[in-house]
């Protein structure tokens, strides 16, 4: 005597179909919820590394970013871009006496598929002792590095206020 699950092969058929429909909903909201996570993560780093620059410490910079990560500057013309490491740029910052507030808002964070590289592109402010000094679009170059987020280079484009 033979134990059938399904009643007939009509009957296993229509449940194949519902089941190759769901499989992928499920997927999709699985990896939304994942994506979303990982997405949080990067956004954190990139808003610690913010809060490392406008606090100006080389220690708060070590855990967001890599040293040999570059960094371009492009101010409006007729000024030239400027292209530095970001280990240069964090002993640079460290020296200015002036406060400094960066800030960016509606970040928008693309992950390649393998998961270990990103980007996050939004608009920023930098206040210098309380004014606005320039604003403009900032891009944040982020690897995986031992499972963690670290910024690996940034772009800026600046307009000055």
């Amino acid at each position: 005597m033979r134990l059938s699950v399904f009643g007939s092969s009509t009957d296993r058929d229509r449940k194949r179909i519902r089941l190759s429909c769901i499989y992928p909903r499920i997927m999709y909201l699985l990896s939304s919820v994942l994506h979303s996570a990982e997405e949080d993560a990067i956004i954190a780093v990139t808003q610690g590394f913010l809060a490392a620059l406008n606090a100006k410490s080389p220690a708060d910079f070590e855990k967001y970013c890599i040293r040999a990560g570059g960094m371009s500057l492009w101010p409006p013309p007729p000024m030239l871009p400027r292209f530095c490491t970001l280990g240069v740029f964090v002993e640079q910052i460290a020296k200015v006496p002036d406060e400094i507030d960066e800030r960016i808002w509606d970040p928008e964070v693309k992950v390649y598929e393998s998961g270990n590289l990103a980007a996050v592109w939004a608009p920023f402010r930098s206040k210098i002792n309380g004014a606005v000094n320039h604003v403009g679009v900032e891009l944040f170059v982020l690897h995986k590095l031992n499972g963690q987020w670290k910024v690996t280079g940034e772009e800026k484009v600046n307009s000055w206020s």
